[in-house]
């Protein structure tokens, strides 16, 4: 393991362009479930068949075994970085422990009129949309000390369990608590939101119902936005961790998806 260390600066092995990460924990009562946690999107699905078809590696004398070896892509599989530096959540100021990595999402509650609508049926819908705020990792190193490089690149993707974790009162800084919902999610602006929106948007159908030129000024193409939350999930020193890497000593090996 010694003998690793001193070479780990000399062995560029590492480009990371896909992670799949998966974490052990209990499946805590109260926890917000959006949808069906076992659900797998197409994305998800490709990764995992592409990370299927590489060789596996689980150990540290594995992983430094194959970095001096050729270059060749691998699977390391329920991986824990013992020795990797810590991040605090300094974009959100959310959380208050130190963490690999936090990933946030943005979720923007927004009504949408409907085409078809049956009797007795509400003419709009709503749905929270999802888009990718920032996410943010720390330079990870394996636990013999090499460095996976270009950090900057990491990607990890978490799944709708991990998601769907709930975040408990003693992990929030206490001046945001306040802003913290049940639902395990951060709410920014929760006193500025309109409190409710269903009746905004009822009293516009009211309205202009039978307008649709009116209606589409109101919804748009992108439908009528109103409050906007965000969902942190994060990646703790003792998570177990699954990616793609390529490891190899001597020269720059990209891993391409």
């Amino acid at each position: 393991m010694e003998k690793n260390k001193g070479k780990s600066k000399g062995c560029l092995m590492v480009v990371i362009v896909l992670v799949l990460l998966t974490c052990i924990g209990l499946f805590f009562t109260g926890r917000y479930m959006k949808g069906i946690a076992t659900y797998l999107s197409s994305e998800e699905k490709f990764l995992q068949d592409r990370l299927e078809t590489l060789p596996v590696l689980e150990t540290d004398d594995e992983i430094s075994k194959a970095i001096n070896d050729e270059p060749k892509n691998y699977l390391i599989k329920n991986y824990v970085f013992k020795n990797s530096p810590t991040i605090k959540d300094t974009v959100l100021n959310v959380l208050n422990g130190n963490y690999l990595c936090i990933d946030i999402v943005e979720e923007t509650l927004t009504y949408y009129r409907k085409n078809l609508v049956e009797a007795g049926q509400t003419p709009y819908y709503s749905i929270w949309e999802e888009k990718p705020y920032c996410q943010v990792s720390a330079p990870l190193c394996f636990n013999n000390g090499v460095e996976i490089l270009n950090h900057d690149s990491l990607t990890f993707l978490f799944s709708l369990l991990k998601r769907s974790e709930r975040i408990f009162s003693s992990e929030l800084n206490p001046e945001k608590k306040e802003n913290f919902s049940i639902d395990s999610r951060y709410y920014p602006n929760r006193q500025a939101n309109i409190s409710d929106p269903e009746k905004v948007v009822k009293d516009i159908f009211d309205k202009f119902g039978d307008n649709l030129e009116e209606l589409a000024k109101h919804f748009g193409d992108d439908g009528l936005k109103f409050d906007t939350r965000y969902n942190l999930t994060y990646m703790s020193t003792d998570d177990k961790a699954t990616f793609a890497v390529r490891l190899g000593g001597g020269k720059v090996a990209n891993h391409k998806a």
